[in-house]
């Protein structure tokens, strides 16, 4: 077989000698092929095929890092439900600690100076919408709880999807009939005396004992570690009116989503910002994580999942979901070509009961493979597109519409020719796997056609020079 780097690695001189034959060419009326001296004389043919077999399955991830203490770029976290016969059903809800305040200039922590004659008139969770994390219907309304969190999140660097994290039943605020408007509001502050206009929140009133805790029996703990001992964080969740995950944005670079709390001195009114991250010099951002629940045993994926010989449709999933499994193996029978492209094309399917109109697909699909040592890395089209910011240019993977015998539909195409060359090369295996490019933040999904589907197969498109 072919050692196919041999192209990468002599692509100068390959450039040369055709530079060569190209001003040494015969007259039109003489057929001869460019650069066909390389390859002792044999004439090149290029042939595209479509045709090779795949094999295909769903495979279910049994859990996801949800948070590492080293990761501080993460801004979206998910609240919300997803239920349908496909899929089963998916749960996201909001686990945070509640912080001091800061000052950055000079940087310090600002304890709240609530005195025993100040009145408390009301405290409220500011959530600020982020529509990267929105999903599904639109049109659902929210019923939010707010539950108290029992257990230390401080004593946990990383975090998997399959820890629960332990909570006050009783609620600590509530609210009914949230919808989800992405319109800024003008937010009245009583210190100020101003109307200012903040971006897309939900404004959540804290329950009475909850705001009275805080507000005379937690107000004379001075250092903000203390104070993240006695009210260790908080959890909010919905039951929404018909399947909606909405996001929530906590950025470590501002205070946005928050608890504030509304009192006066006096004639004075005042605001004390609580912050849900934590911005004090020199530590961590703050525990905050999107928890993530699944009842999906009686669901149609995982009839799939369990029976690898299902391979009619393939399931992939963000968050706590699924991936796509494919086995290229027939690649591997080839002999005596050059790949020169190689691409996986796969459409999405259109199945009743299954609306795409609120389901919409992913975003962005990407593909890993097992290294020499068995562990799982981005292959190399996907690593350098993310590297440079160019994974539309090198990779691909994105959703995109056609049109078919009047039909609007979608598909993903995916350029994995450097990736085929070194399956054919021996360099990494044969089988890759298929995931959205965002988990954490996200719960989109996508049902796929598979490789046996009688109009839209999942198909390797390979243009090879036969010599």
């Amino acid at each position: 077989m072919i050692q196919f780097d041999f192209l990468r690695r002599h692509a100068y001189l390959a450039t040369c000698f055709i530079m060569v034959a190209v001003i040494t060419l015969p007259s039109c009326n003489e057929s001869t092929i460019v650069g066909s001296d390389i390859f002792d004389g044999r004439d090149l043919e290029i042939e595209s095929i479509d045709t090779l077999t795949i094999q295909a399955k769903t495979v279910r991830i049994d859990s996801i890092r949800t948070y590492n203490l080293r990761d501080v770029n993460l801004t979206t976290y998910l609240i919300g439900e997803l239920e349908e016969p496909y899929f089963g059903k998916n749960k996201a809800s909001l686990i945070s600690e509640v912080h001091y305040s800061t000052e950055s200039t000079p940087p310090r922590v600002l304890v709240p100076d609530y005195q025993e004659s100040d009145v408390l008139d009301s405290m409220i969770l500011v959530l600020y919408f982020d529509n990267r994390g929105r999903y599904g219907d639109s049109t659902a309304t929210h019923d939010l709880e707010v539950f108290r969190v029992t257990e230390d999140l401080r004593t946990f660097d990383e975090l998997y999807s399959n820890r629960v994290i332990m909570i006050d039943p009783e609620p600590i605020a509530s609210i009914s009939d949230v919808s989800l408007n992405y319109d800024s509001l003008d937010v009245y502050n009583p210190e100020l005396d101003r109307t200012f206009t903040e971006a897309p929140q939900v404004r959540i009133p804290l329950g009475a004992d909850i705001s009275n805790e805080l507000f005379t029996e937690l107000n004379n703990i001075e250092a903000d570690a203390d104070f993240v001992s006695a009210f260790r964080g908080i959890k909010v969740e919905s039951s929404p009116s018909a399947s909606s995950v909405f996001g929530v944005s906590i950025d470590n670079r501002e205070f946005n989503s928050r608890i504030l709390t509304y009192y006066t001195r006096g004639d004075t009114s005042l605001v004390y910002d609580y912050a849900l991250n934590d911005l004090t010099i020199g530590v961590s951002f703050g525990r905050k994580f999107t928890e993530f629940e699944q009842e999906i045993d009686d669901a149609i994926v995982t009839e799939f999942s369990t029976d690898t010989t299902k391979d009619s449709l393939l399931f992939v999933e963000a968050s706590v979901g699924h991936v796509v499994e494919l086995d290229f193996s027939s690649l591997l029978a080839l002999d005596d070509v050059l790949i020169n492209r190689a691409e996986l094309e796969v459409v999405v399917a259109s199945l009743d009961g299954y609306d795409l109109g609120i389901f919409s697909p992913i975003d962005n699909l990407i593909m890993s493979a097992l290294d020499e040592n068995g562990n799982s890395e981005l292959i190399d089209e996907v690593d350098e597109g993310i590297m440079f910011n160019q994974l539309e240019q090198f990779f691909g993977g994105s959703v995109e519409t056609f049109t078919d015998n009047g039909q609007q539909l979608f598909r993903y195409k995916m350029n994995i020719s450097r990736t085929a060359i070194k399956m054919l090369n021996g360099e990494i295996g044969p089988v890759v796997t298929i995931s959205p490019l965002r988990v954490n933040d996200r719960v989109s999904r996508t049902i796929l056609y598979g490789p046996d589907h009688p109009q839209y197969p999942l198909k390797l498109n390979v243009t090879l020079t036969v010599l």
